[in-house]
Formats: C-alpha cells, structure tokens, sequence
C-alpha cells in the first residue's frame, strides 16, 4: 500500500513540475476548473486505469505525465465532461504507446518484462486487454472503442467474442485478473484529496 502512495506522490511532483515549467498551466476547462484540479481530484483513478490498459507500471507513469500535457492543451470543454475529457486523452495515449510497442517488436526489438506478462489469457494480450477494459470496465461503446484501437468493428467484437469464450472456458482467468487489480484502488492516498492548490 505505501508502494502505491510512494508512486502517485511521485506523480504528482512530475505533473506540478511539468506544470510549473510551462506558462498558463492553470488552463481553465469550464466553470473555474483547471486541468490541475481534475488531475488532482482523480489521479488514483487515472492512474489505474492507464496502469490496466498499458499493463505495465513505468509505462503508466509515462502516460499520465503525457495525458497531463495532451489535456492542457484545450481551452474549453464543457461543464460535466471534464473527468471525461481527461480520460479520452489517457486512452489515446495508451492505445499510441501499446502501437509503438507492436511496431518495435515487428521491426525485432526485444520486449521489455512488464506486469502484463504475468496475467492469464487472454489478458496478457495488450488489445484484447484494452477492449475489454474499455467496453466491460469503463462501459464505453464498442463504436468509441474501436475508433481509439483503429479497428473494424468486425475484428472489435471478433476480439471481444473470443475473449469471452476463452474466459467461459476458463472462469478462473477472469477471476485472477481480478484478483491480480487488487492493490489499493479505491482509497484516496494521504495528500490526494481534492484540492484547488496548482503546483
């Protein structure tokens, strides 16, 4: 449990730094709120789930460092979608870096150990991962989930299909993976809660 507040304190001194390198970073979204707020607020949740979708945990600080800079860089989103906006932006990270993994790995790059590796079919596959994480996890549309894995909606729910089918055959696969997510995710870590301090 400490490991987990030691990682996202960490974090968090990134994201103050990146955003204190950087002119306006309290770029306001809507309604008084700042992309730091956001972040702040809900950094264990982000951080999860960019942890889950990439599979790996210096990959997911990479990403939310990267997510951080990508939600910056609007001017306006409207009230009630800030949470989500941030989300979209982790996603399309997420699903950028898991491509750059594949594209090295076809060109004869050694793959790095990561956390995924150690999960049960079908969830150490990266983008059977994802879609399930982002249809059965997050409730997103299998539309929106194949336009952030450029996939056809065929091989979307050909992928999902097969996942399901690999699990109703292997019931404990699921029950593992679940097991596997089970570090503190649902506390908020001392010097997370919401607060309206930028860096």
């Amino acid at each position: 449990m400490r490991a987990w507040d030691s990682t996202l304190h960490g974090l968090r001194r990134q994201l103050s730094a990146t955003s204190s390198a950087q002119p306006n970073h309290r770029v306001p979204l809507a309604s008084d709120v700042t992309v730091d707020e956001v972040f702040w607020q809900h950094l264990w949740e982000f951080y999860r789930l960019a942890f889950v979708l990439c599979g790996d945990t210096v990959s997911a600080e990479r990403i939310l460092v990267d997510t951080y800079e990508r939600a910056r860089v609007a001017t306006y989103v409207k009230p009630n979608w800030h949470t989500r906006w941030v989300k979209h932006c982790l996603i399309s990270a997420s699903v950028e870096h898991i491509r750059k993994l594949n594209t090295e790995a076809s060109l004869g790059k050694a793959h790095d150990t990561c956390w995924s590796d150690s999960l049960p079919v079908p969830f150490c596959s990266n983008f059977p991962r994802i879609l399930f994480v982002l249809r059965i996890w997050e409730g997103i549309s299998t539309a929106d989930a194949c336009r952030y894995c450029a996939l056809s909606r065929t091989n979307a729910e050909a992928i999902l299909l097969d996942t399901w089918m690999q699990i109703r055959s292997h019931p404990e696969s699921l029950a593992e993976f679940a097991a596997r997510l089970q570090f503190p995710l649902e506390r908020v870590p001392q010097g997370h809660e919401k607060t309206k301090d930028a860096a």
